[in-house]
Parts: structure tokens; C-alpha cells; sequence
């Protein structure tokens, strides 16, 4: 199955959740291709962004490891008709189905042939630094940073030191000083971190 937008018919393949475990009828939740920019993986809440992959780079989805140990490969489409992607399984005797549950979680479950069972193989989001947006602007997620999660980038503090200080990391960060273009700026390299939204 694809997922992703026919650009032909304007037709978009999503996964959407159930209302609950007793209602299949259409949830609040949209799994599917974000368009704008590069492609990405997104979960949406109505509109609004709760998880993104970060973009494909050619090779996989930024924020994502893939290694040759995956069970499948991911094959992605980008061309004037479509923009879609779909998992191709390496070994043909296994299965792999997605769900998006109703409180926004996606499983993928891969058939277990020694137990004749679904068992899951991946859960999205993960963690906290999953959740869009979590530590606002200019600032990065780490989990092994220890309790605290967010950070702000460096020449960067705190947009409200009273929210950081409690725990509540949306407001993100604001520069510690005016940039003045008339003075030399240098920049940081960053490794390991997902890509910034086009958004």
C-alpha cells in the first residue's frame, strides 16, 4: 500500500485512527506524508503537527535509523504525479501491518512465524523529544541529557527562565544578544539532531 498524495487527482493515502477501540469510525488522528518542504513522515492531530520524521534524505527519513537488520526496506517516490512511499519486506515469508491507534501512536507489527503472533517491532513516537515541538524554538531534545531535556542552542537562553526552570520547555529560546550583521558570526556544527521544519 502507498502512502502519500497523487498530485494527478489531488488524492491523499493516509492512515487514520479509530474514534476508540470500540469505534471505527474516523478518529482525530492522520498518519501519512508531510508536503511541505521535503517529504516527511507525520502524525497529525486534526491539523497539527504531533510527530514528524524529519525530511528523506535519499536514503531514509532524518531522526530515523535504518539499518541492513531491518526486516523491510523503505522505498519513497517524488515525481510531478506522486509523492509517496511504501515498505518493501526483504524476506517475502514475513508481514508487516501498521496501526495508528486512537491516542495517536503508531505500532508496526511484525508477523512472528515460531509464534504464529503479531509482536511489535516499532512504536512512534518513542519518547518525549518526539512530540513536536516540545522544546520550542531554538533549543534541542536530548534524552541523555539527564532530567532535563531541553537545552537551549549555544548563544541562546531561555525565552521565560520561570517555565524552563519548572519543567515547561515550549517557549523555546530567544538569542542572548542582538545579531549585528555588520560583525563577524561563526557557525556551530550540530551532529546527531533531526533537521528543523520547513513549516
Amino acid at each position: 500500500m502507498k502512502l502519500g498524495r497523487d498530485l494527478r487527482i489531488g488524492l491523499d493515502r493516509n492512515l487514520t485512527s479509530w474514534k476508540n477501540t470500540d469505534d471505527p469510525a474516523p478518529g482525530e488522528y492522520t498518519y501519512g506524508i508531510g508536503l511541505h518542504g521535503l517529504p516527511q513522515i507525520v502524525i497529525w492531530k486534526g491539523s497539527s503537527i504531533q510527530y514528524r520524521s524529519g525530511p528523506w534524505n535519499g536514503v531514509n527519513f532524518g531522526g530515523t535509523v535504518m539499518d541492513n537488520n531491518f526486516p523491510f526496506t523503505t522505498k519513497v517516490v517524488v515525481n510531478f504525479e506522486e509523492v509517496d512511499y511504501n515498505y518493501q519486506m526483504r524476506n517475502n515469508s514475513s508481514s508487516l501491518v501498521s496501526v495508528l491507534t486512537n491516542n495517536g501512536d503508531l505500532k508496526n507489527l511484525l508477523w512472528d512465524n515460531n509464534e504464529n503472533n503479531w509482536t511489535i517491532y516499532s512504536r512512534t513516537p518513542q519518547g518525549p523529544c518526539d512530540n513536536y515541538g516540545y522544546c520550542g524554538p531554538n533549543a534541542i531534545c536530548s534524552i541523555s541529557g539527564g532530567p532535563q531535556l531541553c537545552s537551549c542552542m549555544t548563544g541562546y537562553q531561555p525565552k521565560s527562565p520561570q517555565q524552563w526552570d519548572i519543567g515547561v520547555w515550549s517557549g523555546g529560546c530567544v538569542p542572548e544578544r542582538q545579531l549585528n550583521c555588520s560583525e563577524r558570526q561563526d557557525f556551530e556544527e550540530i551532529e546527531g539532531v533531526k533537521m528543523p521544519d520547513f513549516v
